[in-house]
């Protein structure tokens, strides 16, 4: 089964980092109440764009959009901090954007999930990069999948 995530609400877009740094409430609810009614699956929420405003950003729009949400949430920021800020204030277990082979992001990713009740997009680049041959994307995600699975995940 696929999922369809909508993914409007991304202070990485101008229009909505501009919504976020005012407090446009109002907008918020307004495009999350339409994603929802064209029928994505999950709210995907990131707040990365104001450095050193993460935290308080992506506090403010989960308390914003979980009131109205009637679908999980796809959670995303490179800060750690803030996930998991935000996967303890998901009110349905979520999708967390994103696991990969890279060395860093793996280790940390590993550990911020392991215990968690969730789903995981997984990207099948590590420190080469992007897989060029469907042999070097089927093994990475081999990879990705044993250790997921050793962790726990389902």
């Amino acid at each position: 089964m696929f999922d369809v995530i909508g993914e409007k609400t991304n202070a990485s877009r101008e229009l909505i980092r501009e919504v976020v740094s005012k407090r446009n409430q109002d907008y918020i609810v307004d495009d999350v109440k339409k994603q929802i009614l064209a029928g994505v699956n999950f709210i995907y929420v990131n707040a990365d764009a104001r450095i050193g405003h993460e935290l308080e950003d992506m506090k403010w729009l989960l308390e914003i959009i979980q009131p109205i949400a009637t679908i999980p949430l796809c959670l995303d920021s490179s800060e750690f901090k803030v996930l998991e800020m935000a996967y303890d204030m998901a009110n349905n277990p979520p999708i967390i954007n994103y696991i990969s082979l890279e060395k860093d992001r793996f280790k940390k990713m590993m550990s911020f999930l392991k215990g968690k009740t969730c789903k995981i997009i997984a990207s099948c680049m590590d420190d080469e990069g992007i897989p060029i041959s469907s042999y070097d994307i089927i093994t990475r995600a081999q990879k990705l999948i044993k250790a997921l699975e050793d962790l726990g995940m389902k």
